[in-house]
């Protein structure tokens, strides 16, 4: 087990350099207005590498105290053997329940990686995900849509302040970050109608 819990923290610790290194300030970064919502985002996105670094640790005090919980559960009935087995399955609850945070933590931190890069291509006008949200816009509206209506479509909602105030979610704008902040299927929807 505890080879398992080291694979997995090696794993995750290896994993998250690419993205800590994305943290410094790009050429994009320099061009994306301070009153956009793009700063929202990226601190959205900096919660979660945080979490991402933290649930490891987390997850070796909640395997070992599931350990111990079963432990004392199969020492409990008849001892010995039991106590054992109790243990070995407290642990690897444990275990399993760390691994299933950190993936569920990794998948939301790609999504939010993801809409950042995509208001910092619509400020630059070119970018690989705004050529994607083109091409969802022109088979959704059956009609060539140009990259540089789909960029000031998403300017334009970037600098109203609508992508982070709540509003496209039906949240107040007092909610936590996360639930304030526009995911990509109401981005799309904002695209869609903003390109009728």
């Amino acid at each position: 087990m505890i080879k398992t819990l080291s694979l997995v923290l090696a794993f995750i610790s290896l994993s998250f350099a690419p993205v800590m290194a994305q943290e410094a300030p790009s050429s994009a970064q320099s061009i994306v207005p301070e009153q956009s919502c793009h700063q929202d985002y990226a601190k959205r996105r900096k919660q979660l590498v945080i979490r991402a670094l933290v649930t490891p640790v987390v997850g070796a005090a909640v395997a070992t105290l599931g350990i111990v919980i079963g432990a004392n559960l199969g020492a409990e009935g008849n001892g010995g053997w039991d106590s054992l087995v109790y243990a070995l399955i407290g642990g690897y609850i444990g275990v399993i329940a760390t691994v299933v945070s950190e993936l569920r933590t990794i998948y939301e931190l790609i999504k939010a990686n993801s809409l950042v890069k995509i208001i910092e291509e619509a400020h630059l006008m070119a970018g690989k995900r705004l050529e994607a949200l083109k091409r969802y816009a022109t088979r959704k509206l059956d009609r060539e849509v140009t990259l540089n209506e789909v960029s000031n479509a998403l300017t334009k909602a970037d600098m109203s302040g609508i992508l982070c105030d709540g509003s496209m979610r039906g949240k107040s704008p007092d909610s936590r970050l996360k639930k304030r902040l526009a995911r990509r299927k109401e981005i799309n929807a904002y695209l869609l109608r903003a390109l009728r």
